[in-house]
């Protein structure tokens, strides 16, 4: 007589309503605790025949071709005197029974489902979806909810052609599931009760109520919940058309509230009732009643999944053709990836020109900065040799553009040595005795004296300069120095 949809080892379902379920089933047991077991036989019989619509009537309304068909509460395998009394269960058995109605009523081209579910019991889940989803050849069907679809409502609603919303304040997903252990052996041992479980089989009571969890009671509710778990997302991404990788980013347990369903690409948009329907009757009115036509007519419209039904932009066009059209978005993104290639490597081309032009254009720039530095230097150079015996030598130069002040400072000396020889052989000629030179002091080995060219080479070293301004000093400074050179110069000469 115990409602066993209420004792499920697995459930997918909202977190927060796990402790109803609970609660539900101990307001149960109270129930029956208060009636007497005879009049319970013939008055709340479990076993109900859900063919009879004067115990389970028919859930659903139609409307110009259009039907409604309720899920609504905590999702459960089967119906029984219970669910059925109280209320409050979306029960399987029913569903399934009215939605194979609709399917052979002529009179119905759509099927809206109207969910307003946070899941439950993960029994049967699986079959009603793929149930739904094979039949979209059949009929049109749309999933829609203003208020949850969640967990294993979600995973039945993923299953229509279409899925939307009808405002922001919506809850969705969930997709995940969970079970529980419960230890009573603590409450037993407060209460001098002992139990003992006699089993026969490795796994037949693990995990037990009457013991803590152990790691391999863990480990068999992991490996069941895991299991229920693959086959939901599986289930989503045969739905969706797309790979259970991709289902990771919309599972994981994770809610979703309003539009924040519609960006990961789980619900299809967000329309109004009068929306959903408006369009669907337009698209009966063309011929609609394939299973097809209903995503024709969204596509048609382009309705703004994000934004109650205005036209959407070529973003979420290409959002939709995603999670629609797998194979063409694919085909799309490698021809613009070529497309893209070779505009880069055609403005890739045009950026190295450009570069080079560039290149070309501050060399020549360095190259003058870097000549007019090297010009002022030989000038600079060449004006340190400058004095009044050979300031037109050096302007010439300065004139010419190509001599160095070493090569100037060479020109110099020969013709100061030019003119010191004619100078010398004029006043030889005027002399009556032969002239003498002493050259006892321009004996260059002479370490008591240095020579013009060591004192060169300790002025540029000391002063870090040009030979030209070293030499120009030096003969200043040292005249003597400057005629001994001179006579060196015209005995190697002469």
């Amino acid at each position: 007589m115990i409602n066993n949809n209420l004792l499920s080892p697995l459930w997918a379902i909202l977190p927060n309503y796990a402790k109803t379920i609970y609660d539900m089933h101990d307001k149960q047991l109270e129930f029956y605790a208060k009636q007497n077991p005879e009049e319970m036989k013939d008055k709340f019989n479990c076993n109900i025949n859900i063919n009879d619509q004067t115990i389970a009537p028919e859930t659903f309304t139609i409307q110009e071709g259009i039907a409604i068909l309720p899920i609504t509460g905590m999702v459960i395998p089967k119906s029984d005197f219970f669910t059925l009394f109280f209320g409050g269960f979306a029960a399987l058995d029913i569903l399934e029974r009215d939605f194979r109605i609709l399917l052979g009523r002529e009179d119905v081209h759509t099927i809206v489902m109207d969910i307003d579910s946070p899941g439950g019991n993960a029994f049967g889940v699986e079959q009603f979806a793929n149930l739904i989803f094979e039949s979209q050849s059949i009929k049109s069907i749309v999933s829609v909810t203003s208020g949850m679809m969640a967990s294993a409502a979600m995973w039945i609603g993923a299953a229509a052609h279409k899925t939307f919303i009808t405002g922001e304040v919506t809850v969705t997903g969930s997709i995940g599931t969970v079970t529980t252990h419960t230890d009573i052996s603590g409450l037993n041992k407060m209460m001098g009760i002992t139990q003992t479980e006699i089993a026969a089989g490795k796994f037949k009571r693990v995990p037990s109520a009457l013991a803590p969890l152990s790691e391999a009671g863990r480990a068999v509710l992991q490996s069941q919940v895991d299991q229920v778990n693959k086959a939901f997302i599986s289930g989503i991404a045969k739905f969706k058309n797309i790979k259970p990788l991709a289902v990771n980013k919309m599972a994981e347990g994770k809610v979703f509230i309003g539009s924040q369903a519609i960006k990961i690409g789980l619900i299809d948009g967000l329309l109004t009732m009068d929306q959903l329907f408006d369009n669907i009757g337009n698209g009966a009115g063309n011929g609609a009643g394939n299973g097809a036509d209903i995503t024709k007519v969204i596509k048609d419209n382009n309705f703004n999944s994000l934004n109650g039904g205005q036209k959407m932009t070529l973003i979420e066009q290409i959002a939709q053709m995603k999670t629609e059209n797998v194979d063409l978005y694919n085909a799309m993104i490698e021809k613009g990836k070529i497309e893209a290639k070779a505009e880069i490597e055609e403005s890739l081309t045009d950026v190295k020109a450009a570069e080079h032009a560039k290149g070309v254009e501050a060399g020549k720039v360095t190259g003058r900065d870097e000549g007019i530095l090297a010009e002022r230097g030989r000038i600079s150079d060449l004006q340190a040799l400058s004095n009044p015996g050979c300031k037109e030598m050096v302007d010439k130069f300065i004139t010419d553009g190509k001599t160095t002040a070493p090569e100037a400072a060479v020109e110099i000396l020969k013709a100061q040595n030019t003119s010191n020889a004619t100078a010398l052989e004029t006043l030889a000629k005027g002399s009556p005795d032969a002239m003498r030179v002493d050259n006892s002091n321009i004996d260059q080995t002479d370490d008591s004296k240095k020579g013009l060219k060591a004192l060169v080479a300790d002025y540029m070293s000391e002063h870090k300069c040009s030979k030209g301004t070293a030499i120009t000093e030096c003969s200043k400074a040292h005249p003597e120095a400057e005629n001994d050179f001179i006579e060196i110069v015209k005995k190697k000469k002469y």
